[in-house]
């Protein structure tokens, strides 16, 4: 979907969120070829969780990534992935207790999100909060599927470039997607900093868009900015008061500043993708209008003045 070169009206506004389906935005089986027996990947507590016990494991022979039916469809744009998400997340309550339950349909929905190419894992809402020491079974299950939901998005949105260590190799270079050795990278016992800055050589770019194969900078910095993200957000409530879609007005300015806080260095062009990524949108806005928008929201909140035409 193609912005307009004009600042949008409520109307447009409207229109673009209509078509985002998401919530609060940001502040994501081939022939196995892999013959390396899986190791036993035991989980345990970090140093600020020194009372938690550490009996958990996942057993790598019982760790699979299960059939999902319909994500071959040629009709897969048409699927409501969010939908599915959404009545998994209420199911759970936010909650991973009994995630194993649900699991298929939780995958159901991340793999057809990967396969529509709109919304970057990072960005995607309703999301089940990851814990920081996983230390039961339900916990440990999500978070390597987490990590395998964000090779498959790099596989789909093109990221083809050999990982840096040799049994992994040819996972994202393939042309199809190795599910099993995609569930053995995640069961390695290697320390998710070597496997994102050595493995797998990240641009920054990429690392925006992933919600658990993220180095330690990328991690801190996005601890800080969600710390920061209410503050804007309050800030863009004054400015956009009275208006009847002020909701959907504040959403986007939270995103051009996100962006901004992000990726700002690079060009307007990857800016642009970046934002359609954030926001669900079919189409990135072209370089011109991308950076006149932006460069409203910036005044926008720099001034804590509206810029924004009010409908006819």
């Amino acid at each position: 979907m193609h912005i307009t070169t004009e600042q949008p009206s409520d109307a447009d506004v409207d229109a673009i969120l209509a078509e985002m389906g998401l919530g609060d935005g940001p502040p994501a089986p081939a022939t196995p070829t892999s013959a390396t027996p899986r190791r036993s990947v035991a989980l345990r507590p970090g140093p600020s969780h020194p009372g938690r016990k550490a009996a958990h494991t996942v057993d790598p022979a019982t760790y699979a990534w299960p059939y999902l039916d319909g994500i071959d469809d040629e009709d897969i744009d048409e699927v409501d992935a969010v939908g599915k998400l959404t009545i998994v997340a209420k199911a759970l309550h936010g909650s991973l207790t009994g995630y194993s339950k649900y699991r298929e349909d939780w995958l159901s929905g991340q793999v057809t999100l990967n396969l529509q190419g709109k919304v970057a894992p990072l960005y995607r809402r309703p999301a089940l909060r990851p814990a920081k020491i996983p230390v039961t079974r339900e916990e440990a299950l999500y978070s390597l599927d987490r990590q395998v939901i964000d090779l498959h998005w790099l596989h789909c949105t093109g990221f083809r470039f050999p990982i840096g260590q040799t049994q992994f190799a040819t996972l994202l270079t393939d042309e199809n997607f190795d599910w099993d050795l995609a569930c053995d990278f995640a069961l390695s016992l290697v320390k998710t900093e070597i496997k994102v800055t050595q493995w797998l050589s990240l641009d920054e770019l990429s690392a925006w868009e992933l919600a658990s194969l993220q180095a330690t900078a990328t991690r801190k910095r996005l601890f800080d900015l969600r710390k920061q993200e209410p503050v804007i957000r309050q800030r863009l409530t004054t400015v956009h008061r009275g208006r009847p879609n002020a909701a959907d007005l504040i959403q986007l300015d939270v995103t051009h500043w996100w962006v901004k806080s992000t990726i700002g260095v690079h060009s307007a062009t990857a800016r642009a993708k970046a934002f359609a990524l954030c926001l669900g949108l079919d189409s990135p806005p072209t370089a011109a209008v991308f950076a006149r928008q932006a460069t409203a929201a910036e005044k926008r909140l720099a001034t804590g003045k509206s810029t924004v035409r009010a409908a006819a």
